[in-house]
């Protein structure tokens, strides 16, 4: 395929989409996926495109949506190239995407794609087929041998500054942030803390294990393998110091935590995280879960009662403004039109992670929003 031409300043759609099926190991489980390609500016995947060496990646697109099964589901991506290594074949994370089915599921799917263009979106590509019956192990699109990334050549966490982000999420606020920093005055909040070794720990919500287990694999960040996938104790990433942080109505004479009203009849979803160490890395990840329908607050929050596919993956940080309260340092938001098809009491879990915690293995920081839709 040639070259599709770029006229000057202009941010082009997406075209010849591409779908294989694919797995990726998370401990014992295998998670399914689709494997997407395709062609945006000059980069089509046959080698470094001009556009991207002369400095115009910043016109690439930031945010695309992506389509299954004909509306089924839609997942909000966002890149932010700020980020991207300029060595290597990292300019092919401008074009691929992963898209994480969950360890379920089966048959055969239909994606297509779409991607904002600063002044709406573009067309939907035409569908790609994938049939998860033939799915073949996960090859890294940065690397031709399919090897993980680079790391030796990194800083200590692979990151601008040399040193891992830490935070919680900031809007809707989150469990962490309510009852461990604001210490709100309603008996989930009160119980919570007092359930809390180190209440003062508040932004490392992280399980304790991942100093031994490696989290980040080549772009993919493992994160259910730390837990059981029934256990209800995702909130506090199954930490014996962080146990209130999971407490359920049962175990507070029925109180449940506040929530946020998320309105989204103007079809707009803003989440904000904020940080203690505002720093860029290109690894980090948000991977944003809602909880299935039909779930209860008396259920707790396991992976089983989360939706297996994320509704939102914001990839390799982006720009970041000034905290609007202590002790924040900074906070990124995203403004989303792909708003999760919810109604009423529901969770939200953002799983926030990457390579270089623990000298260079790894880890993911957990948060957790008690919400209602409408």
């Amino acid at each position: 395929m040639s070259p599709t031409p770029r006229p000057a300043g202009a941010t082009l759609p997406p075209t010849a989409l591409k779908a294989s099926p694919t797995y990726r190991q998370d401990g014992a489980e295998r998670i399914l996926g689709i494997s997407l390609e395709w062609t945006v500016g000059r980069n089509n995947g046959s080698g470094l495109p001009g556009d991207w060496t002369e400095g115009k990646n910043g016109d690439y697109p930031r945010q695309y949506e992506v389509e299954l099964n004909g509306g089924e589901f839609v997942q909000t991506v966002v890149i932010g190239f700020n980020s991207l290594p300029s060595w290597g074949t990292y300019w092919n994370l401008a074009r691929t995407h992963w898209l994480s089915l969950g360890p379920a599921a089966t048959g055969r799917h239909s994606v297509r794609i779409r991607a904002e263009l600063g002044g709406g979106w573009s067309e939907w590509t035409e569908p790609a087929e994938a049939d998860l019956a033939g799915a073949e192990a996960y090859r890294n699109p940065y690397s031709e041998s399919g090897s993980p990334a680079r790391t030796a050549d990194d800083s200590p966490a692979g990151s601008a500054d040399g040193a891992p982000r830490h935070g919680t999420v900031y809007h809707p606020l989150s469990r962490t942030y309510r009852a461990l920093v604001r210490k709100e005055q309603d008996p989930v909040c009160q119980a919570a803390y007092q359930q809390v070794d180190n209440p003062g720990d508040w932004a490392a919500v992280v399980p304790a294990v991942t100093a031994d287990n490696k989290a980040w694999n080549g772009q993919y960040l493992e994160y259910r393998k730390y837990l059981a996938a029934d256990e209800p104790v995702v909130p506090s990433a199954g930490r014996k110091e962080f146990r209130g942080l999971a407490l359920r109505p049962g175990d507070v004479a029925g109180a449940d935590w506040p929530v946020d009203r998320l309105d989204t009849a103007g079809g707009e979803l803003t989440l904000t995280y904020g940080y203690t160490q505002p720093h860029t890395g290109w690894t980090w990840t948000h991977q944003w879960f809602v909880t299935r329908d039909g779930w209860r607050p008396e259920d707790g929050i396991s992976w089983d009662t989360l939706d297996p596919v994320p509704f939102l993956v914001d990839l390799y940080g982006g720009d970041d403004v000034p905290a609007p309260e202590q002790p924040l340092n900074r906070v990124e938001t995203r403004t989303l039109r792909t708003v999760p098809r919810k109604s009423g009491r529901h969770a939200l879990v953002n799983i926030w992670g990457g390579h270089g915690g623990h000298g260079g293995w790894g880890e993911y920081f957990v948060s957790v929003c008690d919400v209602r839709f409408g």
